[in-house]
């Protein structure tokens, strides 16, 4: 975010100098335009108070304050899990939260004449968001597999599906966004729930690595 502010003195201004909660943001701008480049992901989301201070050769100084919100997007990962359908072969909730080649494996079992598996993901976000945008990493153990992904409306009970794709032995990464009355999809406590189902006609593993939430306040 660009921080400008201006300034005058009778005589000249030596400088101005930009705070967040009353600490320097950076070194004194001592030639005009005054202005700085603020990084708003270094501070949590919320209140903030940001100041100009101007200074003259005398040493005489004098500050305009304004109060920021800042609301940057939040990436969370799963902090739980539960497998609905099918069996749990290996993988832990942990090495989801980063692409390093572990995976949570669930094996299909038999639902009609298709085979399926199915794991819901539980996160604790905020209680609120304007946008969420989902991503998924996903391979399978056979090709031709469908994915569906979908997650839990609590306004209405009822499970959305935001996606759907054929996957084979590759990874894929499957994303997807919901910018429409985003917040009916966490609870009032702060909880969301994302669902990933795979359905083949023989038995499959499919394997999940990299389930996050970006909620945008």
């Amino acid at each position: 975010v660009s921080v400008k502010a201006t300034a005058s003195d009778n005589v000249g201004v030596a400088g101005v100098t930009f705070k967040l909660d009353g600490v320097n943001l950076g070194l004194e701008d001592t030639s005009s335009p005054y202005a700085l480049t603020w990084n708003t992901t270094n501070v949590p989301n919320g209140s903030h108070t940001l100041s100009a201070v101007a200074r003259d050769a005398a040493g005489n100084t004098a500050t305009s304050t304004v109060s920021v919100t800042v609301s940057n997007p939040i990436t969370y990962y799963p902090a739980t899990y539960a497998v609905d359908t099918g069996t749990y072969q290996s993988g832990n909730v942990a090495s989801l939260t980063a692409d390093d080649n572990n995976y949570l494996v669930i094996k299909s079992t038999t639902s009609g004449v298709t085979r399926q598996s199915m794991t819901d993901f539980g996160f604790v976000t905020v209680a609120h968001g304007s946008r969420l945008d989902y991503s998924v990493r996903l391979k399978s153990s056979t090709s031709g597999t469908t994915v569906v992904v979908s997650a839990f409306n609590y306004s209405s009970s009822l499970w959305t599906q935001l996606s759907s794709s054929s996957l084979g032995s590759s990874e894929v990464t499957v994303s997807a966004s919901i910018t429409t009355s985003a917040s009916s999809y966490i609870s009032s406590d702060g909880k969301m729930l994302v669902r990933v189902q795979s359905s083949q006609g023989s038995t499959h593993s499919i394997s999940d690595e990299v389930v996050k939430v970006l909620v945008t306040p």
